[in-house]
């Protein structure tokens, strides 16, 4: 998980569900700067390779969140709106790989 990362290493990392309503999330009492320091930490980890996924819909119900399916549009967390990320479309990705 993101909080047993401190302090390893992998080959790769993959993050998922790096949506806004997960990191930072909705709970209360979480300040900002610690997710964005737990996500950093996390991204680190990885020596070779780095996946990031999220969604921009989900269906059903979210216990996480609050919200139902068929809600306004997932987000990328806010933590890497600004960063020089370049998004790929994830099943054109895999479609490539047959």
């Amino acid at each position: 998980t993101m909080h047993k990362a401190k302090g390893l290493t992998a080959k790769g990392v993959i993050i998922v569900g790096a949506e806004d309503e997960y990191i930072p999330g909705t709970r209360k009492g979480e300040p900002d700067d610690d997710e964005r320091r737990l996500l950093y930490v996390s991204l680190s980890r990885a020596k070779h390779y780095l996946a990031i996924t999220y969604c921009n819909r989900r269906t059903g119900n979210q216990r996480w969140t609050g919200r139902t399916s068929g809600q306004q549009r997932r987000k990328l967390t806010r933590f890497l709106v600004d960063c020089s990320i370049d998004p790929i479309d994830g099943m054109k990705y895999a479609q490539q790989l047959n």
